[in-house]
C-alpha cells in the first residue's frame, strides 16, 4: 500500500511513522507536516529526526500549515515543549521542503492513501488549492474524533479536531473517501513499562526508550493512564490489521463553536432520518493482536 503519512510528531506519532517505514506491506511516498502537538518548527524538526533515525533520508518531507485555518494554534502537554520529550541525544534531521500542500496534493493524485496524525489543516488547505488532485486520492485515513468515549481535550472533543475543527469540518463534507479512527477503539492501547523495554533490542532501542518513558511519564502525570498512549501507531495499525478492526459507516457533522463541544463528532441518530454515511469509523481494534504486531514490527527499526 503506496501512502503519505501528514503529521505532528508527537511521540505517538514517531512510532507510527516508524512502524509504516518497517512494516513490508506499506511504502511511505511522502511526509508533511502541520503544527499541532508542537510548532510547525518543532512538528517539522521532529519528523526530520524520526527519518534520520530510521536512516530514511530518501523520503520526501514537506513542511504545510503553520496554524489552523482559522484560530490560534493549541499545543500538547503530554509530548512536552518540542513535540519529542525525552530524545536525549543531537541527531541532525533530515531536511524539509516548504511545499508541503502542493505535496500532498501531487501524492494524492497518484491515488495514494493518505494517513493523517494531527489535526486536518494541510488537508482542508490542500483540498482547498488542489480539488482534482486531492480527489483522486484512494482514501483519508484520520486518527481524530470521539464517537461515544470522553474527549481527552474537552469533555467530547479528541485532540485534533478540537485544534481545527473547521478544517475537520471541510474534510468530512468533501467527496474523498474518509475513515476516521477515532479515541473509542484506541484508549485501551498503550505501551508498558516491560512493553517499552521489551523494544531496546531493536537498533534504535535507546532512543526509543528515553522517548517513551517520557511520554508516559506524561501521560501518568496529565491523565491518570499507566501506559504510553498508541493513538496515532494504532490508526497505523488499521492500514493492515484488517482481521483485527471493524468499521461501520456514519452521516457525521463536526462542531466547530461549541462553547463546551468545539470538535465534537455529532452522528445523525434519527431513525426517521435517511443518513448519508459520509465517513466510515473504525470502532474496534483488538488491543493485543494490535500492541503485538507494533512491538514485533518496531523492534526491527
Amino acid at each position: 500500500m503506496n501512502i503519505a503519512i501528514d503529521t505532528d510528531p508527537g511521540h505517538d506519532d514517531a512510532l507510527a511513522i516508524l512502524f509504516a517505514l518497517a512494516h513490508d506491506d506499506i511504502t511511505v511516498e511522502q511526509i508533511t507536516t502541520v503544527a499541532g502537538n508542537a510548532t510547525l518548527e518543532n512538528t517539522t524538526k521532529n519528523a526530520g529526526t524520526i527519518l534520520a533515525l530510521a536512516e530514511r533520508s530518501d523520503i520526501p518531507l514537506a513542511a504545510g500549515c503553520d496554524r489552523p485555518l482559522d484560530r490560534a494554534l493549541e499545543t500538547a502537554q503530554v509530548h512536552g515543549d518540542d513535540g519529542l520529550d525525552g530524545l536525549d541525544r543531537e541527531i541532525d534531521p533530515v531536511p524539509a521542503e516548504k511545499n508541503g500542500i502542493e505535496a500532498l496534493a501531487s501524492t494524492a493524485a497518484t491515488g495514494a492513501t493518505i494517513i493523517t496524525l494531527g489535526p486536518l489543516t494541510n488537508i482542508a488547505t490542500a483540498i482547498d488549492q488542489y480539488p482534482a488532485q486531492m480527489q483522486q486520492a484512494q482514501e483519508i485515513i484520520s486518527m481524530g474524533g470521539a464517537l461515544t468515549s470522553p474527549g481527552n481535550q474537552n469533555r467530547v472533543a479528541e485532540y485534533n479536531l478540537y485544534v481545527d475543527p473547521d478544517a475537520a469540518a471541510t474534510v468530512i463534507e468533501s467527496e474523498i473517501k474518509t475513515t476516521l479512527v477515532p479515541l473509542d477503539p484506541c484508549n485501551d492501547i498503550m505501551f508498558r513499562p516491560a512493553d517499552i523495554e521489551d523494544l531496546e533490542d531493536a537498533t534504535i532501542g535507546r532512543d526509543l526508550r528515553s522517548m517513551l518513558e517520557a511520554y508516559h511519564a506524561n501521560i501518568n502525570r496529565f491523565l491518570d493512564v499507566d501506559g504510553a498512549l498508541l493513538y496515532d501507531a494504532a490508526a497505523m495499525f488499521t492500514l493492515v490489521g484488517d482481521d483485527h478492526i471493524e468499521k461501520e459507516p456514519h452521516d457525521i457533522v463536526v462542531e466547530t463553536e461549541g462553547t463546551y463541544t468545539r470538535g465534537m463528532l455529532v452522528p445523525e441518530q434519527r431513525p426517521y432520518v435517511d443518513p448519508e454515511h459520509n465517513t466510515d469509523i473504525v470502532t474496534r481494534i483488538d488491543t493485543k493482536p494490535c500492541e503485538q504486531t507494533l512491538k514485533q514490527t518496531l523492534r526491527r527499526c
